[in-house]
């Protein structure tokens, strides 16, 4: 049963800890850690020179939003895993037994139970992710402090220069709240595509 093969294909706890700790570190110390990973001399180029022989890539400056988003990702997961398991687990057995029973497939068992019962969790789980991802600032401040140029100067980090580093603390309110109607539109577009209440 597909419920019971979810339980018995937990990760192995070296896993587990390895993804938890990306959730509770720091976004600066992620940051860090990515720009010694990505740097000219940082262990993504000694393995690709040492694997593949290709030369060093600057890819902080060279890639910098996909570094960025790579990295967000990263970070992000491990919530995101947590949240859904935690609903898969609470789907009843019966509820799939039956359905097995019924002569329900493998693809009718997700389509038409799975999601369905998990619906709420996924509307969740979208709208604390896109609110987060709009949030972030320590992460690209770390790692290109929103260069080269403006090509990481997403609105939190714009917001931060205008305010803390042109001294345009209006501007800065502005873009706040910019922020804040878009994370409340988002919310209620997920809510109604899914039609979901919370």
């Amino acid at each position: 049963m597909l419920h019971d093969a979810g339980k018995e294909s937990n990760l192995p706890a070296n896993c587990g800890l390895i993804i938890i700790a990306a959730w509770v570190t720091p976004e600066v110390v992620v940051g860090f850690c990515w720009v010694a990973f990505l740097g000219d001399n940082g262990t993504l180029n000694l393995l690709a020179h040492s694997l593949l022989g290709m030369k060093p890539v600057a890819w902080l400056y060279t890639f910098p939003m996909i570094s960025i988003v790579i990295a967000n990702i990263w970070r992000g997961t491990a919530f995101s895993m947590m949240v859904f398991q935690t609903a898969l687990d609470d789907i009843p057995a019966e509820v799939e037994e039956a359905a097995v029973m019924d002569g329900a497939s493998r693809w009718q068992l997700v389509t038409k139970i799975t999601i369905p019962m998990v619906r709420g969790t996924i509307a969740t789980n979208i709208m604390l992710v896109t609110l987060q991802t709009l949030g972030v600032f320590s992460l690209i401040y770390t790692m290109t402090g929103g260069g080269p140029g403006n090509a990481t100067a997403t609105l939190p980090v714009f917001m931060y220069k205008q305010a803390f580093v042109a001294y345009q603390l209006g501007y800065g309110t502005a873009i706040s709240l910019v922020l804040l109607l878009i994370g409340a539109l988002a919310s209620l577009l997920y809510m109604r595509v899914l039609k979901v209440r919370l």
